[in-house]
């Protein structure tokens, strides 16, 4: 059984989740149009809501990890390589469609793993948006490129907000020519 929750985000739509009772996490994918049936938003599917409740977070700029949410996918040997090798990338950082094919030992795979990338079927938990051109373009997505670079950015500035805050010099007050006391 497929159970399903949705919530509307203003640049990315519904964001529309899918999980199979007892498996996982099956699908996370974005559509302009309301999901039909009231039942669908009602979900009480444990995995759905925590899965949620993470994307909020995620979308209000908050690094969040989904390492332990249990997935449910269904793909070919290669395609789940492939999304394997996209957890392993931090929040914030892109890489290469060339990265990920020579983390696979396939340095000329990577119009596969575009391919590949193309069908995740759990946007944001796996993050193939992070996948670039070699050249650092952002290249593709199966949402649309204007989300790509929604979601790039909302991981970058928050990125950047981090690094401002902890790089800032602390004030110091020198006491004499050998001994400074931080303030």
């Amino acid at each position: 059984m497929v159970n399903q929750r949705y919530f509307h985000h203003p640049v990315l739509g519904y964001v529309v989740l899918r999980a199979v009772k007892d498996k996982g996490l099956c699908s996370v994918h974005f559509q302009e149009d309301k999901p039909p049936g009231n039942h669908a938003r009602q979900s009480s599917d444990p995995v759905l809501k925590q899965v949620e409740q993470r994307l909020l977070h995620y979308l209000n700029g908050e690094p969040v990890r989904f390492d332990d949410i249990p997935l449910h996918l269904e793909g070919t040997e290669f395609q789940l390589q492939v999304w394997h090798v996209l957890q392993d990338i931090p929040w914030g950082e892109t890489r290469s469609y060339r990265w990920v094919a020579e983390q696979l030992g396939s340095p000329f795979a990577s119009r596969a793993v575009g391919q590949a990338n193309g069908q995740n079927p759990v946007a944001i938990v796996i993050p193939c948006h992070r996948i670039v051109q070699q050249n650092g373009q952002t290249g593709g997505y199966a949402f649309g490129s204007y989300k790509k670079q929604f979601l790039l950015n909302l991981e970058k500035h928050h990125q950047q907000l981090q690094l401002a805050f902890f790089t800032k010099p602390l004030p110091v007050q020198a006491n004499s020519a050998r001994s400074m006391t931080l303030l």
